[in-house]
């Protein structure tokens, strides 16, 4: 490996690297900013490629890197912020606010645009970097550098590290870049003064793979409290439940109030689990997605539920559980699994949506026994939510739930379906709460439980388009103008595509295999490794005719679309995972022989990469069309994507535009 090689592994590395950080870092100090952890990834694609585009204009700019990124870091970190996220149209969970109070529209595009200075400023080196060597092995490190990046931030992930060692890595590998740099440790020195001052955030504090978690005590006359914060947000309090109604009521409102068996998803630090053995539940089997909370609940919880022989603790999805449980259960309850983030950096799938969609229920109900009762409680926050989650519990089990809601302001609610309702107690018990039928169901394909309507929300429009808007603004300034000028068309275009194809990948392993944070890795470790082997077929094969190449893309995502995944859920895991692979991965493979073939005669290589990256930026923010559309139709704005490429790649065969 020559120098400009190791030089374009190493400047990849440390852009995917400190992408994945800062994903993780700033919605940790930014309160409710991980409702919106996509536009951070946005904010990455538009500064690499913004950052490689001034530099073929000024040189590169990373000069100031080290400064942008401390500013960054500092500001989010020493200044306390929240995010008051917008409630018209979309339920977003919230409880205390810390710092200044500001709205979405406000923060997220300031978050954008400062991030994107940051990667602009850092990717500006691999501009006469990729005018150095062949298309194709400038390429081919350069996603080298990027398994790397996403290879050792999920090993420190899995060692549940803290952001300290996650800076001060990366500024070992930015030393190491920069080794014969004058100024090399002064730079350091900077980076390093950014990972110090992460260590202000550490106290009571442990970082899992998902989100960091603090644990705050309360000192009352009567006894000692604790209470656990998710990103600075009040998440659960770690006491015995005995007063809090929905905890009990389940266990009150039969006639027959014995369980033999019970499954509780979400089990956080053990609350519903602890009040599952005072009913004397006979055996428990608690799932929860993130082991730091549970690991918490063991320390801190008064009951020391997860000591208990009768309680057996599962770490993971609670969906991919119920597929793979063979257990049948007297109870089954939906604890309050209600998340602060996003399950991946792509689209709006939050780490439960996949939980609570109508497939999921009939799931939940197929691990029932004949006389068992499904259960659902939280505090739902609007009177539509309760009616959506009631009325798709009456579609599942064929029979109206019972439902006890209180309507005020965080309409905390209870549902419940199965046969144990012909049991239930009803001279003791109110009226069912009256649910109104109309509000459009979450499935499999459209998850988006907390919307009340297939629609894009007016704040996310208007988030798009200032942060588009902004970005082009700017860059068009900085590199002389007219950007869309400079823009080449066919791979814009295979940009934006593969972005919406990378992300139906991603949303499909979650649902198939749980949101969890293994599941994402490996999704984009294999997605980057698909993008190298095409790099290596079409570096070594003589196979020139693109055309036929496109239309291979184009079979692959019409046999994709076409297929009838629900067909899937009921299969084995293996040959579950063997089909979907090859379902997803085929138009993945395929389109990166096409964007290959056509880079391996490139003439200018670092616009071409350039153009590639603002396309993905734009194919991120289209993925929300599937909030209107769901995801399968998103095949299509795919397909039509890769059509236009064509039609631009061969548009002399057609006639001038």
């Amino acid at each position: 490996m020559n120098k400009l090689k190791l030089q374009i592994f190493l400047i990849s590395f440390t852009l995917l690297f400190l992408e994945l950080a800062l994903i993780r870092y700033l919605p940790s100090q930014i309160s409710y900013l991980g409702y919106y952890t996509n536009f951070i990834l946005l904010a990455a694609f538009v500064g690499i490629g913004g950052g490689m585009l001034i530099a073929k204009k000024y040189g590169a700019l990373d000069w100031f890197f080290p400064q942008l990124l401390l500013i960054l870091i500092a500001v989010c970190t020493l200044f306390p912020v929240s995010v008051y996220p917008d409630a018209v149209g979309e339920i977003h969970f919230f409880s205390n606010f810390r710092g200044f109070v500001l709205p979405e529209v406000f923060v997220v595009p300031f978050v954008f645009i400062f991030t994107s200075a940051v990667f602009a400023s850092l990717a500006s080196r691999l501009t006469p970097l990729f005018d150095s060597l062949a298309p194709l092995s400038a390429y081919t490190y350069d996603i080298l550098g990027s398994i790397a990046g996403i290879v050792a931030f999920s090993a420190l992930s899995f060692f549940g590290t803290q952001p300290f060692i996650w800076f001060t890595l990366f500024a070992l590998i930015y030393a190491v870049i920069n080794a014969k740099d004058d100024k090399n440790f002064r730079k350091i020195l900077v980076l390093f003064a950014a990972a110090v001052i992460t260590l202000s955030v550490n106290q009571n504090t442990v970082w899992s793979p998902y989100q960091k978690i603090t644990v705050s005590k309360e000192q009352t006359n009567e006894e000692v409290k604790y209470r656990l914060f998710v990103n600075n947000i009040g998440h659960q309090a770690i006491e015995s439940k005995d007063k809090e109604w929905f905890y009990n009521f389940h266990y009150a409102a039969f006639n027959n109030n014995h369980f033999d068996r019970a499954l509780i998803i979400g089990s956080g630090t053990g609350n519903d689990v602890a009040i599952a053995l005072k009913n004397n539940v006979g055996i428990v089997d608690a799932v929860e997605i993130d082991p730091e909370i549970v690991s918490v609940g063991k320390i801190y919880h008064p009951d020391r539920p997860y000591a208990d022989s009768r309680v057996n603790l599962y770490i993971g999805d609670g969906r991919a559980f119920l597929k793979n449980t063979t257990n049948k259960y007297d109870l089954i309850i939906f604890a309050l699994p209600d998340s602060l983030v996003l399950a991946a950096t792509h689209g709006n799938i939050r780490l439960e949506s996949f939980l609570f969609t109508e497939e999921s229920f009939q799931e939940a109900r197929g691990k029932l026994k004949d006389d068992g009762i499904f259960v659902l409680y939280n505090y739902y926050r609007a009177p539509w939510l309760v009616s959506k989650v009631a009325f798709m519990t009456e579609r599942v089990f064929g029979a109206p739930p019972y439902v006890w809601a209180v309507d005020n302001e965080v309409m905390p609610a209870v549902i419940m379906a199965g046969g144990r309702l012909n049991d239930l107690r009803k001279e003791s018990l109110p009226q069912s709460y009256q649910i109104e039928k109309t509000i459009p169901p979450s499935t499999d394909d459209w998850p988006f439980f907390y919307l009340s309507k297939p629609s894009l929300p007016m704040i996310y429009i208007w988030m798009i388009t200032l942060v588009l808007a902004a970005s082009y603004v700017m860059f068009s300034y900085f590199s002389g103008g007219k950007l869309y000028k400079k823009i080449a068309p066919t791979y814009f275009l295979l940009g934006a595509a593969f972005m919406l194809l990378e992300s139906k990948a991603i949303v499909r392993f979650m649902l198939l295999f749980g949101p969890t944070w293994i599941v994402n890795s490996l999704v984009f470790f294999a997605i980057l490794t698909s993008v190298f082997l095409a790099i290596q077929f079409v570096a070594h094969t003589t196979l020139n005719n693109k055309k036929l190449l496109f239309a291979l893309l184009a079979v692959s995502l019409i046999v994709q679309y076409i297929f009838p995944y629900d067909s899937l859920l009921s299969t084995g895991a293996i040959a579950r995972y063997i089909i979907v692979s090859i379902l997803t991965f085929a138009p993945i493979f395929f389109a990166n022989i096409v964007f290959a073939r056509l880079f391996k005669d490139s003439k200018d290589n670092s616009m071409n990469f350039v153009s590639n990256m603002f396309g993905a930026a734009v194919g991120g923010t289209a993925e929300y069309l599937s909030m209107i559309i769901g995801y399968r139709h998103l095949s299509l704005v795919i397909i039509g994507l890769y059509i236009l490429a064509y039609f631009f790649q061969y548009k002399k065969s057609f006639g001038k535009l």
